[in-house]
């Protein structure tokens, strides 16, 4: 690779500068308004951004504070959230079940048991 195709610093001398030099006056004025839309379109989705992960942010707080009262009040629970965040979607679930189906199937062989010995 020739030194001559990379530009080694920005400024005066850049191929980027030398090409907006050699642009016309109404090319300047398509790329100068092409430039002001990308800036005003990225500092939009910039915004969005923090917006979804503010808000991303405060329902996992709550969904925590929710999950921490149901431990605390020994009762079975699930908690599910689904998160818009800055980079994409988060999804979470928070569960604390007791095996239930385990105790009705030992159960139901007990009594199951019983009866036949009982006959």
């Amino acid at each position: 690779m020739s030194s001559d195709k990379v530009p080694t610093k920005f400024g005066s001398n850049s191929a980027l500068t030398q090409g907006v030099a050699n642009l016309t006056d109404q090319d300047r004025k398509k790329l100068s308004k092409q430039i002001a839309e990308a800036q005003v379109e990225l500092e939009s989705n910039t915004r969005q951004a923090e917006l979804r992960h503010q808000a991303s942010s405060a329902d996992m707080r709550r969904d925590m504070e929710i999950a921490k009262e149901a431990t605390a009040s020994g009762a079975d629970f699930k908690v599910e959230g689904s998160y818009k965040t800055a980079s994409g979607e988060t999804r979470v679930t928070v569960s604390k079940q007791r095996d239930t189906m385990t105790i009705v199937v030992v159960v139901s062989v007990v009594i199951a048991l019983i009866v036949l010995v009982a006959r």
